[in-house]
Formats: C-alpha cells, sequence, structure tokens
C-alpha cells in the first residue's frame, strides 16, 4: 500500500472528510487529495501534522509505504527520533510544556 492510500485509509477510518482534514493541515482540499492519490508527497511538516490528526506513528507508516527508507542518513536520526518522541509522549498521555502564550512547543514545529 502506497502513502497516499495509506493516508486516505487513515482519513477515512476517523470518519472526516477531506475538506475537514485540508482545514486542520491548512492546505486546499485538492492538495490533500493529491496526497491521497500519490500525485503528490505532504513535506516534513504535513507529515508530523497528520500524524497527529489520525494518532498514527507516521514514521512507521512511511517506512512501510516505502518513502523512508533504513538506514537513514545521521542528519534525519535528531528529526526521527523527535518524531518517535512525540508518538511516544502522546501514547503516555504526557502533556508536552506549554509557552507563555499557551502555544505548545516541539523541536520542530508550533501547534496552538
Amino acid at each position: 500500500m502506497g502513502l497516499g492510500s495509506s493516508l486516505k485509509k487513515a482519513r477515512e477510518a476517523k470518519k472526516l472528510s477531506q475538506q475537514e482534514v485540508a482545514h486542520l493541515l491548512e492546505v486546499s482540499q485538492k492538495t490533500l487529495s493529491n496526497f491521497e492519490s500519490g500525485k503528490t508527497v505532504p513535506n516534513i511538516l504535513q507529515i508530523a501534522k497528520l500524524g497527529l490528526i489520525y494518532g498514527l506513528d507516521m514514521i512507521e507508516l512511511l517506512e512501510k509505504s516505502g518513502v523512508l527508507q533504513p538506514p537513514f542518513p545521521p542528519r534525519c536520526q535528531k528529526a526521527i527520533q523527535s518524531l518517535n518522541l512525540e508518538t511516544e509522549l502522546k501514547s503516555k498521555k504526557i502533556t508536552p510544556p506549554q509557552t507563555k502564550a499557551g502555544f505548545v512547543e516541539y523541536s520542530w514545529f508550533t501547534f496552538n
């Protein structure tokens, strides 16, 4: 199964429309449709957000779909470890630290 069909399956499992996910991802519905059809591939920030929206370990999904092929270059290890840490924190229901403005901060992106 390719990445696009895996993303579509995950969205449907959550009973979300393309429009709803596109809004959360801050992209157009057409862009999300292109991800799901395999015409384009989401960037790393979009992949991280999709993982949070769908509650998936996106590294595992990317490996299974053939997008990521281990062994990974050393410079990628830190980003992969950050993504794995996020998944681990979420699975253990550990709340990440908040900033003064009320945003949750991660080493690679910020969510409100």
